[in-house]
């Protein structure tokens, strides 16, 4: 077969006169080569050479055709065979390209295939409008968004799925592509079939048809969620922000070179400048007010440490906590860190007052425990001066007897300062004329007090009752006044008044021991010396003093503080130094109590009749002083050590023994447990108790049930025989 590429042979000669003509070559049938199913012509192929061939062996034998019958032709068998042959093998070469083709179409038709494939199941919605806003072209995904079958969405305008809220929107954001030649988006809400509404954003671009006019092609995707994600995003935002601004704390987020970035709204109101002005600064400059940083800097350490760090810090008169909690990228990185700042200073004056209570509490409880001792001890001198006094003739030993009396009573009244600071209870309480108390310490001021001092007592109200002990109330007033009198060398002006005052939860909270209610406020002040702000913190402590030494023990305001508590009060003071103090201390009010009516003085006791009185203490001396008391005036006594020997006793001479002398604080046995036992064999046993013991100064209770009368030690002869015989007495009519 000849080359393909070579030209073709010129045409043979025609044949000699007489020779055979040959028959004409049949030609085979043109072959039609279907073109693509999407109706688009394919590009034209270039000219092959076999195709040449073929060509030129149609016109030869179109010619050789034409001639008459009787023309022998031209060619000769040999030319026309070969001519054959090479149509044949140009036959096959077309068959090939034929074949060739088809599977181009073939392909072409899977491409397209996968095309409207990638188009109808996009996950966003495709659609094509016309100039007129009408849509010519649309995928599946489309439908599907809209609620609409695709063969119902074609030729229908878009705006007809716009929200018409949105409509504005639409025409304005998403057709002036048309005319601006520019790629739009925008969101909106859509309608589907439905009626239900959706949120979609839809990007619009402009292009050309096949026949050239302009097109918008749009791209739907439904953000539905987005949006909801967005609005939740952003109250979460909204709520942090709040909170962040609502906090109590001071709160900045520093970058890594110390600079605040963001700060809350409580951080103006800590350092009295505006967020925006805050902005940009190290922290040390807002906080400290220094070029540079703290020593201490927590900044600094948390940078290191990787953990939050804390710094206590006393700016001025203000106590702050400072929290950093360092932040870190995923890579490890430092970034930052979360400032806090919490205003202590109410807290540590919450915490130093819970101090000072703690140790004024810790010092009470010694003080009870000290005059427990000291009471054991003053109880058989302050019964033995009197009897003294009565069996010494001689003037010069009656004066001393009378002197270790005096000295006794004086250490005596130091033990009960020190009792009422310990034991936080009044003795009985009977409703109080406050008014009467104020007149009586006007008076004694008057007559005691220097005459450089000015006593003032303006004139009270009608005043709440307060149901307490007149005694030790009058006490603390006295206290108050004699040391606003030792305040004033050169004196001044004095003032004693009362007022009724409702103490609300605020004045409470501020104020250790209080509780809102309705008090009786009694005030005492001076304009004296005052008192250093270094010593207000221990005014109230046992025999601390500012006096020079020998002219206080440091109990007056002591025993003030345990009245006013041991009443259910507490008191606030208020003092500059050189300008004076005021004291006040308040008393919860009871409206509905009336004022005791006066009673008679009490008569002298009565002689007792040889009654058997069994008397139980563990100290020697106060047992053989009251025994001596006890068989003066009438009374036989049989002694015992403790409880132990004095139930052995009481089994021996129970049908003699009339009544019971009991200390509480005894070893093995005390005098509580001794009463208890004591009852179940004799119901009708008058006991009575004596105690040198705080706590034990007031029963409550069943205990207080089981004994007819309690003294405190140190008490005189006349008040031991009047308990007695009053307990006498009620044993008798049970």
């Amino acid at each position: 077969m000849p080359d393909a590429a070579q030209p073709a042979e010129p045409p043979p000669p025609a044949p000699e006169p007489g020779e055979a003509q040959a028959p004409a070559a049949r030609v085979p049938p043109t072959l039609h080569v279907p073109m693509s199913g999407c109706g688009a012509s394919p590009e034209p192929l270039a000219p092959h050479p076999a195709a040449q061939l073929r060509r030129q062996a149609e016109a030869l034998l179109r010619q050789k055709a034409a001639r008459p019958p009787e023309d022998p032709g031209d060619l000769s068998p040999a030319q026309i065979r070969q001519t054959l042959h090479e149509i044949q093998v140009h036959q096959l070469e077309l068959e090939l390209l034929n074949d060739e083709l088809r599977r181009t179409q073939e392909e072409l038709t899977a491409s397209r295939a996968d095309y409207f494939d990638l188009y109808d199941l996009a996950p966003a919605g495709y659609c094509t409008l016309s100039a007129a806003g009408l849509i010519v072209q649309a995928n599946l995904t489309l439908s599907i968004l809209l609620g609409v079958a695709r063969s119902q969405l074609l030729h229908q305008p878009f705006s007809r799925f716009v929200a018409p809220e949105d409509q504005p929107t639409y025409y304005q954001d998403l057709r002036q592509p048309l005319t601006a030649g520019e790629l739009r988006g925008c969101e909106l809400r859509l309608v589907k079939e439905d009626h239900t509404i959706f949120w979609g954003h839809l990007a619009a671009t402009p292009a050309q048809a096949t026949d050239g006019a302009p097109v918008l092609r749009i791209v739907l995707s439904d953000i539905t969620q987005h949006k909801a994600a967005a609005a939740a995003l952003a109250r979460t935002a909204h709520e942090w922000q709040t909170t962040f601004d609502a906090t109590n704390d001071a709160i900045w987020i520093l970058d890594k070179d110390h600079r605040v970035v963001r700060t809350n709204k409580m951080a103006e109101t800590f350092f009295h400048r505006p967020c925006g002005e805050m902005l940009g600064q190290p922290c040390w400059a807002i906080v400290c007010g220094t070029p540079a940083p703290h020593p201490q800097c927590p900044f600094q350490r948390a940078r290191q440490s990787g953990r939050r760090e804390l710094l206590e810090l006393r700016v001025g008169a203000r106590d702050f906590e400072i929290r950093v909690d360092p932040i870190f990228d995923p890579a490890g990185q430092f970034e930052g860190a979360v400032h806090s700042v919490t205003d202590i200073t109410e807290k540590q004056q919450r915490m130093i007052k819970s101090q000072r209570a703690q140790r004024l509490e810790s010092i009470g409880a010694l003080a009870g425990g000290l005059a427990h001792d000291l009471n054991n001890i003053l109880s058989p001198i302050l019964m033995s001066a009197p009897m003294l006094s009565e069996m010494v003739s001689d003037p010069e030993g009656r004066e001393l007897a009378e002197h270790i009396g005096t000295c006794a009573q004086r250490a005596a009244d130091v033990v009960r300062q020190l009792l009422l600071f310990a034991r936080g209870q009044p003795g009985e309480r009977v409703p109080v004329p406050i008014g009467h108390l104020l007149n009586e310490m006007h008076l004694l001021m008057r007559e005691t007090f220097p005459r450089n001092i000015e006593p003032r007592v303006p004139t009270p109200q009608v005043l709440w009752s307060v149901m307490g002990d007149m005694t030790q109330i009058h006490q603390a007033l006295m206290n108050l006044c004699v040391n606003a009198r030792d305040a004033m060398p050169l004196g001044g002006r004095l003032t004693l008044a009362a007022e009724n005052q409702a103490v609300d939860e605020r004045l409470a909270a501020s104020t250790d021991g209080a509780k809102p209610g309705d008090y009786v406020c009694l005030s005492v002040s001076d304009t004296g010396t005052g008192i250093a702000p270094e010593h207000l913190e221990r005014i109230f402590e046992p025999f601390f003093t500012t006096k020079e030494l020998g002219k206080g023990t440091g109990l007056g305001l002591a025993s003030v503080l345990g009245i006013v508590r041991g009443h259910g009060g507490f008191v606030r003071i208020q003092s500059r130094a050189g300008q004076g103090t005021t004291f006040q201390f308040y008393l919860p009010a009871s409206r509905e109590a009336k004022a005791a009516p006066t009673q008679a003085p009490p008569l002298p006791p009565a002689r007792g009749q040889r009654e058997w009185i069994l008397l139980v203490d563990d100290e020697p001396a106060v047992r053989d002083v009251l025994r001596r008391i006890l068989e003066q005036h009438g009374y036989q006594v049989l002694e015992a050590a403790d409880g132990t020997d004095a139930l052995a006793l009481f089994g021996l001479h129970r049908a003699e023994v009339r009544a019971v002398v009991t200390d509480l604080m005894m070893p093995h046995l005390d005098g509580l447990t001794l009463a208890r036992l004591l009852r179940q064999m004799e119901a009708r046993l008058p006991i009575l108790g004596m105690t040198g013991l705080a706590q034990q100064a007031n029963l409550q209770g069943t205990d207080a049930g089981l004994l007819q009368g309690l003294l405190a030690k140190p008490f005189g002869a006349n008040k031991l025989l009047a308990a007695l015989s009053e307990a006498l007495a009620s044993g008798q009519q049970r």
